[in-house]
């Protein structure tokens, strides 16, 4: 009897240690959610947009031309998730009713995260985000975040505000009295065409694993 109890009992304990070896193993193959940044990564990038447009209280601001640099970098994780930095941002020819104005990019660098990924599309944000405006005797900087598209195929980053992410004016001079008031949003849109490395000719791809 005992050795049927203990024979019993080894055969239990064998089955309990197959199946507590089982489960890592069925999982061990599973790939994590991860971005993957093309051709080289980390890499540098440069893009140019030649349509940039701010709105600020109803009025647009156009510029002829702005050029952004960073970084891009493959990264683990499925939302909100990292894969490049903005280190430089600058706007050129922008023009007001009122007189030139000039934006200026502060708080650089800047997180460029991706959120969701369909057909060589990647949707996401840029955070961080503060940017000074000067016209006349008034200067006002905003901040908060901005939305963003990048297709693959043409190497397109489309950049504008929603909803959700927007600037906000934080702070106004006196000058600024009917130009722009604290708590005002800003819009902006523009596409940039990117290239990899900096000066480069290629297009950098982002793609999208789970």
């Amino acid at each position: 009897m005992r050795r049927s109890l203990k024979k019993l009992a080894t055969t239990a304990g064998a089955a309990l240690a197959s199946v507590a070896f089982a489960v890592p193993a069925a999982t061990a193959g599973a790939a994590d959610p991860a971005w993957t940044v093309g051709p080289v990564s980390p890499e540098t990038f440069s893009a140019v947009a030649y349509d940039p447009l701010f709105v600020m209280s109803g009025v647009p601001l156009s510029c002829t031309s702005s050029t952004m640099r960073g970084t891009l970098g493959s990264a683990s994780g499925a939302e909100n998730v990292q894969v490049g930095t903005i280190t430089s941002l600058v706007w050129a020819g922008c023009t007001h009713p009122f007189g030139p104005v000039t934006p200026t990019a502060e708080t650089l660098p800047w997180t460029l995260a991706a959120n969701t990924y369909s057909a060589g599309v990647t949707t996401g944000h840029i955070s961080g985000v503060r940017l000074r405006m000067s016209v006349l005797t008034c200067t006002a900087t905003a901040s908060g975040r901005l939305a963003v598209t990048y297709t693959n195929s043409t190497g397109k980053l489309a950049v504008s505000t929603d909803a959700t992410r927007k600037l906000t004016v934080g702070t106004a001079t006196a000058g600024c009295s009917g130009l722009m008031a604290v708590g005002s949003d800003w819009t902006y849109t523009a596409t940039y065409s990117v290239v990899t490395p900096i000066g480069g000719t290629a297009a950098p791809s982002i793609v999208y694993t789970s």
